[in-house]
This record gives structure tokens, sequence and C-alpha cells, in this order.
């Protein structure tokens, strides 16, 4: 068996996050797929045809709505998703069986952690019509798009793997969560205070501690393709969050993966 391939664990979890039946779609949820892909084309279509005909500085003001707003709602359901992933199988009692099988630890830790970031992930993918109608209608440039999509996907992964840990070392999943989303509190707004400690006893520089955090990251990404007041500034500070974020989520499943049987044993 392998992580992606005939993996029972990822199966099982794609199948819940999605609500699919265990053989195929159905006739009911093939008339909901075809509503739904109507629906969301003609939404695409005329939103995309007003976005094309309006003038060029409405998408330029339209892309950090749409970028913004998506990075909130990963970084809220990204960790929330997870955090639920190991306890719930503590609490249901199920965890210690799935240790008997025959499944390697990786196989389990990648297996929910991968599964669970289907939702991000389709979020992700509803928003490129309009990223990209914006990149083009605005005329963003070549590689403001990627590297945003990158940043944005880079950050699901990173809190995804936040909100396992934290599964992972909890016994309830409501303690499981509330770490999690303190975590991401932190992250996300405690940066911001300590930053502003730091300026008040320093003198007014930004802290690299701010680097961290995925909203002032993804400004100064922005700043560096749109600008070049701070551009030194900018680019360490995308450049560190480029690094930092894969390498922490890269720990955090080799953390829990190399100590997998203890936990289980725990």
């Amino acid at each position: 068996m392998g992580v992606f391939a005939d993996n029972p664990v990822l199966e099982r979890e794609m199948r819940g996050r999605l609500r699919l039946r265990r053989r195929g779609l159905g006739r009911s949820y093939f008339w909901v797929l075809v509503v739904l892909a109507a629906v969301i084309f003609y939404f695409y279509t005329r939103g995309l045809a007003g976005l094309f005909a309006g003038p060029r500085q409405d998408a330029r003001e339209f892309w950090p709505l749409l970028i913004y707003g998506l990075l909130t709602l990963i970084v809220l359901l990204a960790p929330a998703l997870t955090a639920t992933a190991i306890t719930t199988e503590r609490e249901q009692q199920t965890w210690e069986t799935l240790a008997s099988t025959r499944l390697s630890g990786s196989e389990i830790i990648l297996g929910k952690w991968l599964a669970r970031q289907t939702i991000p992930i389709l979020l992700v993918l509803l928003a490129c019509p309009y990223l990209l109608g914006c990149a083009i209608r605005g005329q963003m440039g070549l590689l403001l798009l990627p590297a945003t999509l990158l940043f944005i996907v880079l950050t699901s992964l990173f809190y995804g793997a936040l909100g396992l840990l934290c599964s992972y070392q909890a016994k309830r999943t409501v303690a499981s969560t509330a770490t999690a989303l303190t975590c991401t509190a932190f992250f996300c707004l405690g940066t911001y205070v300590i930053a502003s400690v730091v300026m008040i006893l320093n003198g007014p520089r930004d802290s690299i501690v701010l680097w961290i955090n995925p909203f002032y990251a993804l400004s100064a990404l922005q700043a560096l393709f749109s600008d070049h007041l701070y551009e030194t500034q900018n680019a360490a500070a995308a450049w560190f969050y480029f690094l930092i974020v894969p390498t922490l989520t890269a720990a955090m499943l080799l953390f829990m993966v190399r100590r997998y049987r203890q936990a289980v044993r725990g």
C-alpha cells in the first residue's frame, strides 16, 4: 500500500469529506452535480463578463478582496477540519483498531491530512477563474497569480498539519479544536500584538515575527509584484514564509509519523 494509491484511510476520509456513498454517486447525486455545475457556470459567465466589461481598476480592486477573503477562509477551515481527525478515532474507540491493521504510520497520518485538505483546495479551485480574470484584466503580470495560489496552498497545508498535530496530542475533540484555533489566532493576530510591542520599544520598524503571519506575508508578496518601495524587505518576508512554512509542515508531519506507535500505546 502507499500514501496515495490503495490507501483505505485516504479513501474513507475523502468519502467522508465529500459525503459520497461507498458504491458510486447514485442517480440523485448525479442530478445534484448537474444542477450545481449549471449554476456555477451561470455565475462564472455573468461575473467574468462583467469583470472584463468594466474598467481595469475594478479588477485591481476586486483582486485583494478575493485573495484576502480566500486566505481568511483557509486559515479558519484548514485547522478546524483536521483538528477532529484523530480525536474522533479515540472517542469512538477505533484508534487502536486502526493501528492494528497493516497500514503504516505515514499512510494513516498523511492519509488523514491530505483527505481533509479537500474542502480548502476546492475553495481555491472555485476562486481560480475570478483570480485569473482579475489578473488578466488588471494586467498584473504572469507571476503574481501562480505565486499567490502557491502561497495559499502552502498556507492550507501548514494549518491543516497544525490542526492535525493538535488532534494528535489532545484526547478530546473540543480541546483539540480549541487549541488549533488558538494557535491560528496567535499566528494571525498575536504576531501583530507582539510586533506592536516591539515597535513601541525599538522604534517604528517591522518586526521579523510578522513574517510568519499569513496576512502580512501575503501583503508583502503582493507589494513585491506591485511596487518597489520596500522591495528588499518584501522579498525577505515573502521568501522567509515560502521557506519556513513547508519546513514546519514537514516537521510536524514527520513528528507524528515517527511517534505514531507511541501515541497509540499512550
